[in-house]
């Protein structure tokens, strides 16, 4: 059987210690299991019917891993030449590791000549910002008047320290308040990563009891401390549900002067989702992921999408650990230590999961 990940077949399973150092990886030539410089521009589904995919109660047709008569053909552009052939490969389980937060900035729409485009100033994402060598990045904002729009992505602290002084002000411009945990604190949200903690989460199908320890319990989840303006005015905080662009900065619904800026950089997250579905060839499967908040059952597999499996897309404050345990659940199902429940039995519970997410 292959896999995606791998790629390469009739070589020997790499030995590795848990910690392996540069000279150990070199020596196992694991470098003839990755493809460099490569982009997965799609991937498809090719199976004799689809009948039994699509109506059966079980993953796949089977609820296991691997189908004799599905496959999956994973096309493959190498990066930074468009003109280059694309190469097909095909595997017989997929695994999507491709991220949340790249690739698809989530940028706002605007109506005509309120955008952009009437702007005299700059305008860009905070993953272009983020790229940006960190001198290039002082110098582009030295002695500006800068406005990030939201609070997605962390470009509103950098700015925040990088200039301070109220001759050039950073003006931090949001919808809702995001409630932001100081890094002091950080230890005393680990620590808090345990089973009790688990009582104060509401959960899919949960009863009366678990309903009531969940209300009971909550606030001792929540403890929220803002983000306040500097003393030194070098940062304002601005609340509002829409905007425009003009000339020298941005309007504000209901008012009449706007905020005077050299910059404008959005700070408003990425179109993960869309970017999750683009990789389908199938209309059927990406309408699956469109508004789904995939991935569900033990949040990487999704019950209608077979032979794939997506790893790093949920989020949480334990992300590397949640992660590393999802992949050891995943190597035992893909050794056929493991069946996947019926969707019947289990699709509630993996939709109620997909629900808590979108709206968490």
């Amino acid at each position: 059987m292959k896999a995606a990940v791998t790629g390469v077949g009739g070589m020997p399973e790499p030995e590795l210690s848990r910690c392996p150092c540069s000279t150990s990886i070199s020596e196992q030539h694991l470098h003839l299991w990755i493809k460099f410089n490569s982009k997965v521009t799609c991937i498809d589904y090719v199976t004799l019917s689809t009948q039994d995919v699509l109506s059966s109660d079980f993953w796949g047709g089977s609820g296991e891993p691997f189908a004799p008569s599905g496959k999956w053909n994973v096309t493959v552009q190498h990066v930074g030449d468009q003109h280059a052939p694309t190469q097909v490969y095909q595997v017989d389980f997929v695994i999507l590791c491709i991220g949340r937060y790249s690739e698809l900035p989530n940028v706002p729409d605007f109506p005509f000549n309120k955008g952009p485009e009437v702007f005299n100033g700059k305008v860009l994402h905070s993953m272009d910002y983020a790229a940006m060598p960190d001198d290039v990045a002082a110098e582009l904002i030295k002695g500006k008047r800068v406005t990030v729009v939201g609070f997605q992505k962390p470009p509103s602290i950098w700015l925040r320290w990088q200039r301070r002084g109220a001759s050039h002000p950073c003006t931090l411009l949001f919808k809702t308040v995001h409630w932001t945990v100081p890094e002091h604190l950080l230890p005393l949200v680990f620590r808090g990563l345990n089973r009790f903690t688990e009582l104060m989460v509401h959960k899919p199908v949960e009863g009366f009891f678990l309903l009531l320890l969940a209300l009971l319990l909550s606030p001792l989840f929540c403890q929220p401390i803002s983000m306040t303006e500097s003393k030194d005015g070098s940062l304002f905080l601005k609340k509002s549900q829409s905007f425009s662009f003009c000339e020298n900065g941005l309007m504000i619904e209901g008012e009449s002067t706007p905020i005077l800026s050299d910059i404008v950089i959005f700070a408003t997250g990425y179109k993960s989702e869309e970017k999750l579905k683009n990789v389908f060839k199938s209309i059927f499967f990406q309408n699956c992921i469109d508004g789904s908040s995939a991935p569900f059952y033990r949040k990487c597999i999704h019950p209608r999408i077979p032979q794939i499996a997506v790893l790093g897309y949920t989020d949480s404050p334990a992300i590397l650990y949640s992660t590393e345990m999802r992949s050891k659940w995943l190597a035992h199902f893909l050794a056929g230590n493991l069946r996947l429940p019926t969707i019947s039995k289990d699709g509630r519970g993996c939709y109620g999961v997909g629900k808590i997410q979108e709206e968490g």
